[in-house]
Formats: C-alpha cells, structure tokens, sequence
C-alpha cells in the first residue's frame, strides 16, 4: 500500500476504510529525512457497526469539496447501546438512539481533514492528554479500551509492522534509516545487530 500511494501520491485524494472496529486515522511517512520526517498520506477508517470491541456501533458521514473531493471533516454517529438495551424495543428503536457524538474539525480545531492537518493532531496527541483521551473517546465509541495509550501512537505512525511493533516495546518512536517512501523502513539499531539492540536494552518480544 505504501508504495503504491507514494508513486501516486499527486492523484490519492483520500483513502477511506473499514473493518478494523475502531475509529481512527493512520499516517504515511517521506523519511527520505530521517531527522524531519513528514506525512504524505492519510489513512481515515470508520468505526464499527458491531459490538465487538466492546464500543458502541457507530459510522462516520464524510464532508468532501465536491471540487477538489478532498476530505474536510467527517462527523461520528453513533448508537446508545446501553440507553437502547435499558428501554428495550420502541416503534422508533432504529432512530431513537443514534446521535452525533463528534467533529473532526471542531474536536482537534483544525481547517479540514487534510494529512497536514491530522499530522498536527498527531503531534498534539503525544503532549495533550485531554486530547488524547478525546481521541481514544471516539475510536472506541464512549468504550474505553487498552490504556497503553502508546500503541495507540505508534499506530498512527507506523504503517509497518516491525517499525509499529518496536515502537510499542519501546514505548516511543524509533530512529529509522532514510529511505525513500513506500520503501520498507530499516531501524538504525539493525546495524548493531538487530531490532533487540535498540533503545532501554529491554529485551525483544
């Protein structure tokens, strides 16, 4: 996927999934500079409909320039599961209970949806913890989920698995060799031997 969006980067102008039962955003890298790395696509997924991640069913309505059809926000909805549990069936069960619960744009106080501007959230999220917590609020749907906040992070900003994995041994990002995007990232630390030699001498799991 990565290497596909970099040769045609000029031409992605969104990339919208779902599947993964969680509300969140992904990042794609240009490490060509490893020490200024900067996002150069974005990967937006939709919540769940399920209850299987312990969250309320929710679905995201997508607000697009009918010109340009770049994202400029999208608005989550979601379904009271315990309101509608608690008063069991009503003629207008399907309506009663779903509400709109947040705003890209309003929650992060950002322009739009663009990848420059969920970067910013991103750097945010890593000092704000009222944000954080925003966040987390809304991937899961008013569920709370695993409080290891980090994975949460390295997710968003690693694509690959063995970068994503270590930067959740390690509890923060990871140096990587530069490397032109969509190429696969090398660790600094491998040519000292290998995933398990870098960082706080931890072992590797």
């Amino acid at each position: 996927l990565a290497t596909i969006v970099s040769e045609h980067r000029k031409v992605v102008v969104a990339m919208i999934f779902g599947h993964h039962h969680m509300d969140e955003f992904r990042l794609l890298w240009d490490e060509s500079s490893a020490s200024k790395p900067k996002a150069y696509a974005s990967v937006v997924v939709a919540p769940p409909v399920t209850t299987s991640s312990r969250n309320n069913p929710a679905f995201r309505a997508y607000v697009y320039n009918r010109e340009t059809a770049a994202l400029q926000d999208w608005i989550g909805y979601l379904l009271a599961m315990q309101k509608a549990n608690y008063h069991g069936f009503r003629p207008d069960a399907p309506t009663a209970y779903w509400k709109e619960f947040y705003s890209l744009r309003r929650t992060f106080g950002i322009p739009n949806a663009s990848t420059q501007s969920l970067a910013a959230v991103y750097g945010r999220l890593q000092t704000s913890e009222p944000m954080l917590s925003a966040y987390l609020d809304h991937a899961y749907g008013h569920f709370i989920g695993e409080k290891d906040y980090m994975g949460y992070l390295c997710d968003i900003r690693y694509v690959h698995k063995r970068t994503n994995s270590e930067c959740k041994r390690l509890g923060r990002e990871v140096p990587v060799v530069s490397h032109a995007p969509g190429e696969e990232p090398r660790l600094v630390s491998d040519g000292a031997g290998g995933i398990a030699d870098a960082g706080d001498g931890r072992s590797g799991g």
